[in-house]
């Protein structure tokens, strides 16, 4: 029975549109409307869709006539009347009195004739705006500014069956998201509700509230019959569900799209990701808030499909025609990532080959096993992508060109190096409770790298000062690359304290990094937000610009001391959720470029965890393969086993203090997991040797002879 509520709706409502679309009779009188002295009216109260059709038919008029329609609102002012001023074409339900009496059979719009008035009025507001299409299309002459109408003219369009969500207070539809979704929320800072989760939660409320009582209810997607709820079942359906009806939307909407539509008995938000899917949803909330009635009904007509894009990302490359779009990411920035699934190598050389074909140039290309990497520019944008054999898949991130690519033309200074390469572990004031890592690379040139600095408790920043002053073999401190692995204040802190207080003593050339959007941010656990403007401004008060980096780039340092891969950046993760904050950590490989030493490279990890580890573990088999690695995440809670075992580490860069670090150590029975890593990466791979990071520094040469011992810091 319940399946029948909307016709039986429909059925129910008395057809009070007093008019057909029949041609007048011989005799009707007609009226003239001269275009030249009539005022386009719409409510004062409009919603921004009303005023756009109302400018619109305004633009239209003036560009065929070449004339200056008057436009205004329908308000009266006090002691005035309606008929001072009755050259009117009215868009929306303005306060006319020969409007007061107009309803609709179903999802419809009119076009009337009320004495010199003419109305272009839609049971909501979509279907006004076919009104004002309709109107210019086959009622405005071509040529001059008069139109003649029989007096008592009305059209009105085939009525279309709605699907009502509330009726009266009455709805027998839930609102449906993700089961997979963190729908909890407590007081704890970092505990919050998924956004898709919050989203159904207000569009419930707002139809409930609306109600007066729980008439909507809210659900997960969970079904035991996986991909079919039930075909009868009346649903609102929030973001990538698993229901039939969704997955058919998603293959219509390019990745820049979001919809709302009804298909059958349910109504499908959908973006390919939060920032599409927010917009879908507020177009939803803005149908609720102009479509609900006073006695609490609101439907929408059963062919109802609003559909918009975004101009947020750079689009306009040209088609992947191998594979199957699977999902898209908003990497921030400006950028957008896509994922297609079901390919092969051959695609993706194809679709090299088109890039070049539209224009665009390789600027960088890469292997790290067997996957392919490549950077394409134009004068306008840039397309990163790769292909990935183990999972056959390629992913293409895209965005306005940026005005700073890595860079990947050095060559190695074949000449004695004026000063020898070594590597510096910053000590830190633990005391203080400052936290993160500080790894500093001084350069054959003089010149310094450095990959993140520590938290922002403490005088940290004068230690980092004081220490490439004691460093420094020339006699400006040149920065050349300031590398940060993720946007944690722990790990950023003394940045945007030196950057502050030493910014006019140092030169930054560039700071590397790859932070997520706001709304996927939002999501994780312990995300950070402050360093959105803190760490930008730091860069610039050092006179640099940031480069914002993706899995599979490289770039050299110096007089090509170094070479730095890219392993990992967060876009290489999705479609799997970005659910804690820390699996934002760009991974890199430095190698050594050192022509009569050989060649060593360092892992650096940042506060890898779990999900980070799966990614690059499936990616990669043997491009992990380090002599030194950096522990992640401290020693804590951090990257899996298995991407120690692939790195297959000499030393270990071990980012906390000894005496936490023995403690990591300590217990293998111990029931904190990760205790349990902590103890096989010290007693059961092949490590030689530890640097703990305590308050005194620790440097070594790069190459480094691992167990040689022969560690120092110039005091």
């Amino acid at each position: 029975m319940k399946k029948l509520l909307p016709l039986l709706v429909l059925l129910s409502v008395l057809f009070l549109i007093s008019c057909d679309s029949q041609p007048p009779a011989a005799d009707t009188p007609e009226i003239t409307i001269d275009l030249t002295q009539y005022t386009i009216v719409r409510p004062e109260q409009a919603t921004d869709r009303i005023i756009g059709a109302a400018v619109s038919l305004k633009q239209t008029i003036d560009n065929r006539y070449g004339i200056q329609t008057a436009i205004g609102e329908d308000w009266i002012k006090r002691g005035g009347s309606e008929d001072e001023k009755p050259f009117e074409i009215c868009v929306g339900r303005v306060n006319r009195t020969a409007l007061s009496d107009i309803s609709f059979p179903g999802s419809c719009f009119t076009i009337r004739m009320a004495g010199s008035r003419l109305f272009l009025l839609g049971s909501d507001d979509f279907r006004t705006l076919e009104a004002v299409e309709y109107f210019t299309e086959n009622l405005l002459p071509e040529d001059g500014t008069c139109l003649t109408l029989p007096a008592d003219y009305c059209y009105t369009s085939e009525p279309v069956p709605m699907l009502y969500v509330l009726n009266r207070g009455e709805s027998y539809f839930s609102v449906v998201y993700d089961e997979n979704l963190d729908n909890i929320k407590t007081e704890a800072e970092n505990d919050r509700r998924d956004w898709e989760v919050q989203w159904a939660m207000d569009i419930a409320g707002t139809l409930n509230d609306t109600a007066g009582k729980t008439a909507v209810t809210l659900g997960q997607d969970w079904d035991k019959q996986a991909l079919a709820a039930p075909t009868d079942s009346f649903e609102i359906l929030i973001g990538t569900v698993n229901r039939y009806e969704t997955h058919e939307v998603m293959k219509t909407l390019a990745p820049s799209e979001y919809t709302v539509r009804v298909v059958g008995n349910k109504i499908v938000l959908f973006g390919w990701n939060l920032t599409t899917l927010q917009m879908a949803v507020d177009a939803f909330e803005d149908l609720m808030q102009s479509g609900i009635t006073a006695d609490a009904s609101f439907g929408l007509a059963e062919d109802f499909n609003l559909t918009g894009s975004t101009d947020k990302w750079f689009t306009d490359i040209p088609p992947y025609t191998g594979g199957t779009l699977t999902a898209a990411y908003d990497a921030g920035h400006g950028a957008l990532a896509l994922l297609y699934e079901d390919t092969d190598w051959n695609d993706y050389d194809s679709y090299c080959t088109s890039l070049t074909a539209d224009g665009f140039s390789l600027y960088l290309e890469n292997m790290l096993d067997d996957n392919t990497f490549a950077t394409y520019v134009n004068q306008d944008a840039m397309v990163h992508l790769y292909w990935l054999e183990n999972t056959s898949t390629v992913r293409i991130v895209t965005s306005a060109r940026p005005d700073v690519l890595p860079p990947v033309q050095i060559e190695p200074d074949r000449s004695p190096s004026p000063y020898p390469v070594t590597v510096t572990q910053m000590g830190l004031d633990y005391d203080a409770g400052n936290f993160g890592m500080s790894y500093i690379f001084t350069l054959s040139d003089g010149g310094f790298v450095i990959y993140d600095g520590g938290g922002p408790y403490g005088e940290d920043e004068d230690r980092l000062y004081s220490l490439l002053k004691t460093l420094c073999p020339v006699d400006e401190i040149h920065i050349e690359a300031w590398i940060l692995t993720h946007a944690h204040g722990d790990h950023y802190g003394v940045l945007t304290k030196f950057a502050s207080k030493y910014g006019n003593e140092v030169k930054l050339d560039t700071l590397y990094m790859n932070t997520p959007d706001y709304l996927e941010m939002y999501n994780t656990w312990n995300f950070d937000q402050s360093g959105d403007k803190a760490i930008p401004n730091a860069a610039a008060a050092m006179g640099g610009k940031i480069c914002k980096l993706y899995t599979g780039q490289y770039f050299y340092t110096g007089n090509g001391d170094l070479r730095i891969d890219v392993l990992y950046t967060h876009e290489a993760l999705f479609p799997t959720p970005l659910t804690v904050f820390n699996n934002s950590s760009m991974v890199t490989k430095v190698r050594s470029r050192a022509v009569d030493t050989g060649s060593q490279s360092i892992l650096f990890l940042g506060d890898t965890q779990t999900e980070s580890s799966g990614a690059m573990t499936e990616m990669y088999d043997t491009a992990l393969k380090s002599d030194i690695v950096q522990v992640a995440h401290h020693g804590y809670d951090g990257a899996s086993l298995a991407v120690y075992k692939q790195a297959d580490p000499a030393m270990l860069l071990w980012p906390t203090s000894s005496a936490e670090l023995e403690t990591q150590t300590r217990d293998p029975a111990s029931g904190t997991w990760y205790y349990r890593i902590d103890y096989s990466l010290r007693y059961d791979l092949h490590v030689k040797e530890f640097f703990p990071a305590d308050r005194v520094s620790k440097q070594f040469a790069f190459p480094y002879e691992i167990g040689s011992g022969n560690v120092s810091f110039p005091e």
